[in-house]
This record gives structure tokens, C-alpha cells and sequence, in this order.
């Protein structure tokens, strides 16, 4: 939604030194519907858009797969630009 301005905090806690620790942002009681995407004030001439926009529907379908085999999803929505 911040078009990359407002960067991911780095998350770094360990419980077990034997096996790493997974946190997941989720959406609750959305509009599965709507569309996810970068704000349009946020969008200028200086600064164009980085990200497609998404369904959140296919977004929250399909995180946890990418997720789980250490991919970002994210990454699969970002715009590509010479």
C-alpha cells in the first residue's frame, strides 16, 4: 500500500536454536473481494507505481505456499522496470 516507501521491519526472534521461528501477517474479517494494492496519492511521476494490484482473495490463497518454501509473495507482485 506505501508503493515500497514504508519498508518491512527486519524480524529476527528465536525460541528453539534448533528450529527457526515463522511470523505471518494476516488479514481478518476483509473483504476477500477487494483488491490490495499501492495507495494512488502515493503514486507520482517521480515515484510510479511498483506493485500490481492483487486480490486479496488470491493473495491470502496462495501465502502460505509461497511462505512455506521461502519465497515472498510480494515478490510476485512487484513491477519490473528496465
Amino acid at each position: 500500500m506505501s508503493n515500497g516507501i514504508f519498508k518491512s521491519a527486519l524480524h529476527r526472534a528465536v525460541t528453539s536454536t534448533e528450529r527457526s521461528r515463522v511470523s505471518i501477517a494476516m488479514f481478518y474479517d476483509s473483504d476477500r473481494n477487494c483488491n490490495l494494492g499501492p495507495l494512488d496519492d502515493l503514486i507520482t511521476a517521480s515515484r510510479p507505481q511498483q506493485y500490481q494490484s492483487v486480490s486479496l482473495q488470491h493473495y491470502t490463497s496462495h501465502y502460505l505456499d509461497y511462505y512455506s518454501s521461502g519465497r515472498r509473495l510480494i515478490e510476485t507482485i512487484r513491477i519490473h522496470t528496465p
